[in-house]
């Protein structure tokens, strides 16, 4: 009996896992949905939302935001993911721009708690208390047929907190760290809590007609499956926005036949992925599931075009 509850408990998990983004409700209402837990830049951890951190008690009219509206709605990333992803920067680099010019301690490599200095203070706005970005400049980034530059792939470091601010200097205490070493020359800039998308289950989505392209991975890989973040072409003067889901393929071979005539192959879908932030030309995405490895220059196409 023991073993046939646990067999029973196992299946029910796998039908979860393998309910589509998108679909209609499950019998009787709602779909259900895991607690989130989400991390504090100290390492805390928030208390859990979801339906079993709602109160008790309610009944059928619950609002949208509460009961069965919550338990429609999933993150599409964590915060962390969305912290760490980075993004392609299009504007201009400027010499000028605010770094850590110099560290407490005599180290080359710097540390979460370690005490920095940075080259803005006062007069710039500065104050203390306020969180600034770490993050660092990587390779110039061309689009993989145009050979249009779209700027710089931008990699986020962690965080810094201001504890005491002079005239054109402050300083400040490294907050937290994202795997990455930080250095002294890296940048920073104003630090923004990032929104975690939802998807909405219930909700039909908006239908568009985008197509683009996988222009970067992330950290430089040559190949990229599921949950690896990419960066795509069509940002929000596109009408891409957070959440959007794109199907990525390739487009299949161009053969030719005995008699001299060029065929193409079918196109091969790789798998699919959701944006999670949008620049105005470019996004970022996270992979949601591949079926095969993706690389710069596979094809994206909005998952819900217009119906014809």
């Amino acid at each position: 009996m023991k073993a046939k509850m646990i067999r029973t408990s196992a299946c029910l998990g796998f039908l979860w896992l393998s309910l589509p983004l998108w679909g209609g409700p499950l019998e009787g209402g709602g779909f259900p949905a895991p607690t989130h837990t989400h991390a504090g830049m100290d390492g805390s951890r928030t208390a859990p939302t979801g339906p079993s951190a709602s109160a008790t008690g309610k009944g059928a009219g619950e609002s949208p935001t509460t009961g069965l509206g919550r338990r429609s709605q999933r993150p599409v990333a964590s915060r962390s993911q969305l912290e760490r992803a980075g993004y392609i920067l299009s504007t201009e680099i400027s010499p000028s721009d605010k770094r850590i010019f110099a560290g407490e301690k005599d180290v080359e490599a710097l540390a979460e708690g370690d005490v920095v200095y940075i080259n803005a203070g006062k007069v710039e706005g500065v104050f203390p208390g306020e969180t600034f970005l770490v993050y660092r400049l990587g390779k110039l980034v061309a689009h993989p047929f145009t050979q249009e530059p779209l700027g710089y792939l931008v990699t986020a470091l962690g965080t810094l907190e201001v504890i005491e601010c002079q005239e054109k200097i402050s300083t400040a205490i490294i907050a937290e760290s994202y795997n990455n070493p930080i250095f002294k020359g890296d940048r920073i800039t104003s630090y923004e809590e990032p929104e975690v998308p939802q998807v909405e289950a219930l909700k039909v989505p908006e239908a568009k007609d985008i197509r683009g392209v996988i222009v970067a991975l992330k950290e430089d890989k040559q190949f990229v499956g599921q949950n690896d973040i990419v960066y795509i072409d069509r940002g929000s003067n596109d009408g891409t926005a957070p959440g959007d889901i794109f199907t990525v393929y390739r487009p299949g071979k161009v053969v030719e036949e005995l008699a001299l005539e060029q065929r193409q192959l079918p196109q091969i879908e790789l798998g699919e992925l959701v944006v999670i932030s949008t620049r105005e030309r470019t996004a970022t995405a996270i992979i949601t599931y591949s079926l095969s490895e993706m690389q710069t220059g596979d094809r994206v196409v909005y998952k819900y075009k217009p119906s014809k």
